[in-house]
C-alpha cells in the first residue's frame, strides 16, 4: 500500500484551511448563509481578505469547501452503522443515524439543507457544484448499498438504488426542517416517530412487505 507522506508546508495549508472554515461554519450557525462574507469570515480567523484567497480562489469555492466538510461529517455518522446487518434493518439504522445527526451537529445539518433546499444558487461554478454532488452521493453510497441488496434479496420490488437512497434521504430532511416548532410543540410534532413511520412508508413504496418491516427496530 502506498503511503503518502504530506510536507510540513501541505500540513500547515490544511490546518489554515480548517480554521478558517471552522470560522465560516461559526458564522453561518450564528446568522445563517446571508451573513457569510469573505470579509466577516476573515475577521473572524484572523486574517486581511486578501489572505483568505490565498487558501480559496472565491467565496463559491469557499462555500463548496464548507458543504463537503459538512457532509463528510454526516458520512461519518453513518459509517457508525452496522455494515454487516441485514439490508432493511441497515436501511432503518442509516435513516436512523441521520435524524440523530441532526440533532447532535445542528450547525453542519442545517448548513446541508441549505446547499441542497435552498432556492437560491448558492455555488455558481459548475465544476464545484459537481465536486458538492458527487460528496453527496459518496455519503449515501452505504445507504443505496443496504437498498440495493434488500431489492437482491427480494425484500424490495427492482429499482434504482442510488435514487431511492437519495430519495429517501431529501424526505427526511424536509422533515426535519420542522425541528424548531417540534421543540415549542411537542406533543404536536414527535419528529422521531414521524421518520420512523416516513421511512416505513418509503420503504412499502419501494415494495417491501409488512411482515418484514414489522421485524424491523427503529433503533439498534
Amino acid at each position: 500500500m502506498n503511503v503518502i507522506h504530506e510536507t510540513p508546508a501541505e500540513r500547515r495549508k490544511k490546518a489554515q484551511e480548517a480554521r478558517i472554515l471552522d470560522a465560516a461554519l461559526a458564522i453561518v450557525a450564528e446568522g445563517g448563509l446571508d451573513a457569510l462574507s469573505i470579509k466577516a469570515i476573515a475577521e473572524r480567523a484572523d486574517y486581511s481578505p486578501a489572505a483568505l484567497y490565498r487558501y480559496f480562489a472565491s467565496k463559491d469555492e469557499l462555500v463548496a469547501a464548507l458543504a463537503i466538510r459538512a457532509v463528510r461529517t454526516l458520512g461519518e455518522a453513518l459509517a457508525e452503522v452496522d455494515a454487516c446487518a441485514p439490508p432493511l434493518s441497515r436501511v432503518t439504522w442509516l435513516a436512523r443515524r441521520f435524524v440523530d445527526f441532526a440533532h447532535e451537529d445542528a450547525a453542519r445539518f442545517g448548513l446541508i439543507h441549505v446547499l441542497l433546499a435552498e432556492p437560491r444558487v448558492l455555488v455558481d461554478e459548475p465544476k464545484l457544484v459537481g465536486e458538492v454532488l458527487a460528496a453527496v452521493m459518496e455519503v449515501l453510497a452505504p445507504l443505496a448499498t443496504a437498498l440495493a441488496e434488500a431489492a437482491e434479496r427480494r425484500q424490495l420490488a427492482p429499482g434504482d438504488a442510488s435514487e431511492r437512497a437519495l430519495l429517501l434521504a431529501t424526505s427526511l430532511l424536509g422533515l426535519l426542517l420542522l425541528r424548531k416548532q417540534a421543540s415549542r410543540l411537542p406533543r404536536a410534532l414527535e419528529l422521531d416517530d414521524l421518520a420512523r413511520k416516513q421511512v416505513e412508508t418509503m420503504l412499502r413504496g419501494f415494495g417491501a412487505p409488512e411482515r418484514a418491516l414489522a421485524t424491523i427496530a427503529w433503533r439498534v
